[in-house]
């Protein structure tokens, strides 16, 4: 090998071996670089996760669960609790409420207020051309509304239609028999919008006192559509647990009376009908619940 081709091939060498030298550095740097950039992505994440004192108001200290947003589905939700409790009213007779039996309910969410106008315009906003002349005010319960739209309502934002069994509970009577606040019912008291003419129309919802879990016009304003199919029943088991009616029908039972209505409909146990195609009534509106899920143990 000459003297020229071993200078050649010496440059070459170096020339590769700074190569990988610089190659070895970058990788160094890179590497340094991405740990450098997790770490700090780490603290930041650390300090987002933490809550100082400052950060917390005087209402809502440390450790405790803040109050439900607007954004949140139990905004304007009551829990009632579970438990067991009469059902119906033998006075009623069959058709309306008898006869009278005991019902074992898991805990669950119903809303506070009957949906309103406003609340179901948001979500169906065609409903505007079509609101009754009798309940017409923003914050007034909705109604012409069929049972499949009340239900498609409470569907697409979370919720469900409650049950009658879960919508008689919540009513918070004493019994069937009775209306939320008591045996009797006195329209000059104030106690509910009922007694009333069509003409009268019905009121905001939540202008009357609420019954003992804090719902609203659980009585008078407004029927409401619950998810049962009705059927006459001359006899029920012992107790029956979470009940959730029949699996078909013709018609779906309403609750609670209206501002228009007789006043025996405004009791806790009194049950009455209506087709669930129609979406005509002036009168039958809704509120939506919401069942909690219990794991199994």
């Amino acid at each position: 090998m000459n003297l020229s081709t071993k200078i050649s091939l010496n440059g070459l060498s170096r020339f590769v071996f700074l190569n990988r030298l610089l190659a070895c550095i970058a990788t160094l740097w890179m590497a340094v670089f991405c740990m450098t950039g997790l770490a700090l992505a780490d603290l930041a994440q650390q300090e987002q996760e933490q809550v100082s004192p400052e950060q917390v108001s005087p209402e809502q200290p440390l450790g405790e669960q803040a109050e439900p947003g607007p954004q949140d589905i139990i905004y304007n939700m009551v829990l009632i609790p579970a438990g067991k409790f009469t059902m119906g009213c033998n006075q009623f007779g069959i058709q309306h409420g008898g006869p009278e039996h005991d019902v074992v309910l898991d805990a669950f969410f119903i809303d506070k207020y009957e949906v309103t106008n406003k609340l179901y315009e948001k979500v169906v906003p065609e409903h505007r051309l079509r609101r009754s002349p009798f309940s017409s005010c923003d914050d007034c319960p909705v109604s012409k509304v069929s049972w499949y739209e009340a239900a498609d309502y409470c569907y697409l934002i979370g919720k469900t239609l409650p049950s009658e069994a879960q919508w008689e509970k919540a009513a918070g009577a004493r019994n069937g028999c009775e209306f939320p606040w008591g045996p009797q019912f006195d329209v000059t008291k104030g106690q509910a919008r009922g007694g009333l003419k069509l003409r009268d129309e019905t009121a905001s919802v939540g202008s009357y006192p609420p019954n003992k879990y804090g719902l609203y016009d659980m009585a008078g304003n407004m029927w409401e559509w619950v998810s049962d199919w009705f059927t006459i029943n001359d006899r029920f088991p012992e107790i029956m647990y979470n009940p959730k009616g029949p699996r078909r029908g013709q018609m779906k039972v309403r609750r609670g009376g209206a501002w228009s209505d007789s006043i025996h409909a405004m009791t806790s146990g009194w049950r009455d009908r209506s087709h669930p195609f129609s979406r005509g009534f002036n009168d039958i509106g809704f509120r939506c619940a919401l069942n909690i899920i219990h794991k199994k143990r």
